[in-house]
């Protein structure tokens, strides 16, 4: 790793154990603070610019938390070239305007875990300058290969996963953080209710380190309201 990458001890004891934010579908407002404390970046914030976002930092409340994104279409063009440059050097921007906390990259399904994408990836982790810890979200076959853990742990990105999908008889994956992203099940409409908010806590007090819960859609908010409280993020 690149003497310039984020230093893990540095960041501990200032995440709160979990973190939790849930998405919305009217972006990031004064009214968000007042539920949660954490902000995860949506595709369609991509377009907003630095000056926006350095007036959403300044909006929000002391220990408020940002998750900054990268746009996915980095590794479409396989983390290589002009276009692939701008969008990281972007990417930096955000996380500097945001005071961010962590740094998501999403890829498609369409990014597949070929020799070509994996040497791709590599080749980016390790030359990429990290000013906070990245959390690696990937769509499609991955899910199914070990690689993609491998990979995490290999080049010290964070595994996005929702932990009420795993097997219960398969131990989650662990490291100095961790990243969740609650699906709700596999249903039209994305729901949890009483007894996955238990494990889900049991999880988070079993997993001993610090992270992010973030519940994906804004149908979830209230559970992820209740979450909170009884996480004791506050």
């Amino acid at each position: 790793m690149n003497d310039q990458t984020m230093n893990y001890d540095e960041l501990e004891g200032e995440l709160a154990s979990p973190s939790v934010a849930c998405v919305t579908d009217r972006g990031v407002s004064e009214g968000y603070w007042k539920r949660f404390r954490c902000y995860e970046m949506s595709q369609s914030d991509l377009k907003a610019k630095p000056s926006a976002l350095r007036k959403w930092r300044e909006a929000a409340p002391e220990g408020a938390e940002f998750i900054a994104r990268l746009d996915p279409q980095v590794a479409l063009d396989l983390f290589q070239g002009e276009r692939a440059e701008e969008l990281v050097r972007h990417a930096l921007l955000r996380c500097e305007a945001l005071g961010a906390s962590a740094l998501l990259l999403h890829t498609p399904a369409t990014f597949r875990p070929s020799r070509e994408n994996i040497d791709a990836l590599r080749a980016f982790a390790n030359r990429f300058d990290r000013p906070c810890p990245i959390a690696w979200r990937a769509d499609g076959l991955w899910e199914e290969s070990d690689t993609y853990f491998e990979l995490c742990a290999e080049l010290e990105l964070i595994p996005v996963i929702d932990p009420l999908m795993w097997d219960e008889d398969e131990a989650l994956p662990q490291g100095q953080r961790y990243y969740w992203r609650v699906l709700g099940g596999q249903g039209l409409t994305p729901r949890v209710n009483d007894f996955d908010l238990d494990r889900l806590l049991d999880l988070c007090e079993q997993a001993e380190a610090e992270g992010w819960v973030v519940f994906s859609s804004p149908r979830m908010e209230r559970e992820a309201k209740r979450f909170r409280v009884m996480a004791g993020d506050e």
